[in-house]
Formats: C-alpha cells, sequence, structure tokens
C-alpha cells in the first residue's frame, strides 16, 4: 500500500512539473495552458482548411461564416475585393445560393502549413485549380488561421489567380491588344 502511496505522489509530481508557469505582474504564478505538439496543431489546421473547402463545394453558405474571424480580412481575386466578415460572408452567399452556379468541384494540389511556435496560429497556402471559374489558371488562396476560445478560425484570406510566366506573357499581350 505505501508503495501505491509513494507512486501515486510521484505520478502527480510528474503531472504538474509539466505544466508552465508564469509570473503575472503582482508576483504570484499562474498556470498556462502548455501547447500541444506542432504536428497536432497542423492536423488541426487540415481539418478548418477541409472543413472550408468542403462548405464551398457542398453550397453551404450559412456555415461558411462560421470559419471567418469578426475582425478578418477577406480578398478576393480582383484588386476591389477587400472586405470584412460580413461582407465577405454576404457576398459569397449569394455566390453560393445562385441556383446558375454548377458544380463547384476541385482538388488542392498543394497545401503547405507553417504553425507559429506558440501554437496558436498558422500561415497557409494552397494551389488548386477551379474548372467553374478559372480552368486554365490555377488559383492559390494562402490564409491566415488563429486559434481562440480553443477553436481554430481564419482571420485572412487572400485568393489571387497564379498564371505561369509563359501565360503571363499571353496575358499581358492580349490585354494590351484590346487597349
Amino acid at each position: 500500500m505505501r508503495k501505491i502511496i509513494i507512486l501515486l505522489g510521484l505520478a502527480l509530481s510528474l503531472a504538474m512539473g509539466c505544466e508552465q508557469k508564469t509570473t503575472s505582474p503582482e508576483g504570484t504564478e499562474a498556470a498556462t495552458e502548455k501547447p500541444s505538439d506542432p504536428e497536432t496543431r497542423k492536423t488541426e489546421v487540415v481539418a478548418l482548411m477541409d472543413s472550408f473547402h468542403s462548405t464551398l463545394k457542398n453550397k453551404k453558405a450559412n456555415d461558411f461564416k462560421n470559419l471567418l474571424d469578426p475582425n478578418g480580412l477577406y480578398c478576393g481575386t480582383d484588386p476591389t475585393e477587400t472586405h470584412n466578415r460580413d461582407t465577405y460572408a454576404q457576398e459569397m452567399a449569394e455566390f453560393l445560393n445562385d441556383p446558375t452556379i454548377g458544380t463547384i468541384a476541385y482538388t488542392v494540389d498543394l497545401r503547405q502549413i507553417r504553425v507559429a511556435e506558440d501554437g496558436n496560429s498558422a500561415v497557409i497556402v494552397e494551389q488548386y485549380k477551379m474548372d467553374l471559374v478559372s480552368p486554365e489558371i490555377p488559383w492559390r488562396l494562402v490564409s491566415h488561421a488563429v486559434k481562440k476560445d480553443g477553436v481554430w478560425i481564419l482571420d485572412f484570406l487572400s485568393f489571387t489567380l497564379v498564371p505561369t510566366n509563359a501565360q503571363q506573357a499571353l496575358i499581358n499581350n492580349a490585354l494590351h491588344s484590346k487597349a
């Protein structure tokens, strides 16, 4: 029985020792949550982005807004498209609810995620082709996600079209000839 009590005390000491401590301005110690390992956070961000793309593909306009930070910045492909969450969510709802829009289908071909050292934010770069809008030129989505109150949300999105260098020359020539 004495060995069990000693082992239990040792286990409790180890568990408390793993908790990070910070000192408050008053000089008292306060426990803070220790960030989970980077792979766990990366997996959580992957789930957020998969949910984002699923929401778009399945045209769930009502769910879309819930993935966005109220104080975020959201940029479309046009230079004039920089929006707050409410405006962006409204525009996306109009697009997703448009009955003339066909199937939204695409596969993310590239995804790179960099989780911050503190484990509470991440930069995400994704690339894909969306036949509905631009079958020849890939889209690049640059996002920033933050973990607030234990939930990952997007506080920045920037959609861009990324033509190859050869395509860029053709685009410039086509635009020049129309001018």
